[in-house]
């Protein structure tokens, strides 16, 4: 009896098996994050489907960087447990964040942050690298929506306010220093979700952050609510 030629395709099962390791680290991360979020009173779901469809849409670079800041956000979490605090505790949780990323700010800018705030830290990309825990609070999309889909496909807000922070981030960035802000309160709704929850932000104040006495970001101070 003749065996048929089997030709072996080494490239294609490594490709495979590092997808496949991927697809595992993102759901290990985000189903610790998940719980860690449920610990605190709030069921934030990781992913809505295990085939991750939105995650699997990014390139294999997308997707390593999504699995890094999935873990450096747990490890944020943790840090912030091993301190003793809640992740409701928004200034020790954004002290925590800036620590990790090797930022900084002037201590008189980490006296601003109250208990209510929700903040937000943006590298000068301006992509967002950390949210605190308020953020999750007001959200129904899934951990996968908000680390492998874009801002303007999940959220719909009025072109004119978009027009005006983007103006502002750009004053901001020409002179880089402490902004405390004006804005009204600005309405977000979500696009794609059941829910398509309704949340009124408002803008309080931009903070330089600092990596070794050169700007790396923004530090953005907010309050945030749910539409009755």
């Amino acid at each position: 009896m003749k065996c048929a030629n089997v030709q072996y395709d080494g490239t294609a099962m490594t490709t495979k098996k590092l997808s496949e390791s991927r697809s595992h680290s993102f759901k290990a991360f985000s189903e610790k994050i998940a719980a860690l979020i449920f610990e605190e009173g709030i069921l934030f779901r990781p992913y809505a489907s295990p085939s991750l469809p939105y995650f699997h849409m990014l390139s294999d670079n997308e997707q390593e960087d999504v699995i890094r800041d999935l873990e450096t956000f747990h490890r944020i979490c943790i840090n912030v447990k091993n301190a003793g605090g809640t992740l409701k505790n928004t200034r020790l949780m954004t002290e925590i964040a800036l620590k990790e990323f090797g930022y900084s700010v002037k201590s008189e800018d980490l006296d601003l942050i109250e208990p209510y705030h929700l903040t937000e830290i943006y590298n000068l990309s301006q992509l967002q690298i950390f949210r605190s825990f308020r953020f999750f609070e007001l959200s129904s999309y899934t951990l996968e929506d908000l680390y492998c889909r874009k801002w303007y496909h999940l959220y719909e807000r009025r072109e004119e306010d978009h027009v005006a922070t983007a103006e502002k981030v750009t004053e901001f960035l020409k002179s880089p220093a402490s902004m405390k802000l004006n804005f009204k309160e600005h309405s977000i709704r979500e696009k794609e979700t059941l829910e398509r929850l309704h949340v009124y932000s408002q803008l309080h104040w931009f903070i330089p952050t600092y990596h070794q006495d050169t700007l790396s970001g923004i530090l953005v101070i907010e309050t945030a609510r749910a539409a009755l």
